[in-house]
Formats: C-alpha cells, structure tokens, sequence
C-alpha cells in the first residue's frame, strides 16, 4: 500500500514515516501544501494522511483536490483542531476518519488499516455489481 503523509512537522513526519514503512506501507512525504499538491496531482496513492495546518495553505483545500482528482483514495486527517465543527466540515468534504494530535501510532496504524479494509469491500461490492 502506498501512502502519502502531508504533515509540517518534521519529529511527526519521521515518526509516523518510521512506524508505517516499519508496518509495510510504502510512504512519501509532503511537509507544505505545494508539495501536497504537487504529490496528489502526479501520482495516486490508497491513503493520504493529512494535516489540515500546513505552510502555504490549508490541508481542506488539498482535501478538496484531492477529491476532485482521485476521488476514491482514502483520507485520514490528522490534527491538532479538535473542535466538533473541524471534524465535521473534514468528514463532510471528503475525509473518511479524522484523529486529533497527540494520537499513538498504533491508533493510526489501525485507523489506516480500518480504511483500507472499507475500501477493499467497496472495490469488492463494485465488482461484483459490474459482473
């Protein structure tokens, strides 16, 4: 599985980077919003792990995007906004799980699996239905 993390601070980035290569997950690395944008309109990835604070502007715009060119890839926000309203716009706009900073990595881990099973028995159901 290949992962895009698009988070701003680097003791995070590395951490979560470690852990989830560590777990097999293939993972690049975006540390601003231009890279963000750059990554998401060059290449696809199953789940995008993403911060809704970055330099040079806002992880919902990328969310945005992001589901305007690859509208099913999985989206786990992570964040240190953890008002009911943040949740609820990030979910709304397209996110399918959203984890509020300080998190354990072991919670992302099963958080990113739970993604990837939901999209697996999505991507089942649609071809069963196409058959």
């Amino acid at each position: 599985m290949k992962l895009l993390l698009v988070e701003d601070e680097p003791l995070l980035m590395e951490e979560m980077e470690r852990y989830l290569s560590e777990q097999g997950y293939r993972c690049e690395k975006a540390y601003d919003f231009e890279q963000g944008e750059d990554k998401i309109m060059l290449y696809r990835y199953e789940i995008v792990v993403l911060d809704i604070t970055l330099p040079g502007g806002s992880g919902m715009q990328l969310l945005d995007l992001l589901k305007k060119v690859h509208h099913d890839t999985g989206v786990l926000i992570i964040s240190a906004k953890d008002s009911l309203t943040d949740k609820i716009t990030g979910l709304k706009m397209g996110a399918d799980d959203y984890i509020t900073k300080p998190f354990h990595l072991e919670e992302l881990n099963a958080r990113i699996s739970a993604l990837i099973r939901r999209k697996i028995s999505t991507d089942k159901i649609t071809c069963i239905l196409m058959t």
